[in-house]
């Protein structure tokens, strides 16, 4: 059992895993017990941030995109010329 972390930390640490549990299983052959066994949690806790598995690939995606675009928008700033 993970130990316990303040709600935005518990948020970030099973959106980190469910990356890869995701990535490994695809949407359809991942579970939330199997994110819940990766994180280290049990799946009420994994209840407690998300309403349901899409509603936590839905976060993740969402998560992913503002990586993305922070990525390319430090890289936009620090590039000299097109």
């Amino acid at each position: 059992m993970s130990p316990r972390l303040p709600a935005n930390a518990r948020r970030e640490q099973i959106l980190d895993v469910a990356l890869e549990v995701f990535a490994t299983h695809g949407f359809h052959g991942a579970s939330m017990t199997d994110v819940a066994d990766a994180v280290g949690v049990t799946k009420p806790v994994l209840y407690q941030h998300f309403d349901s598995k899409r509603d936590l690939y839905q976060a993740l995606i969402d998560e992913v995109g503002e990586r993305l675009v922070a990525s390319i928008s430090m890289a936009a700033a620090e590039a000299s010329d097109g």
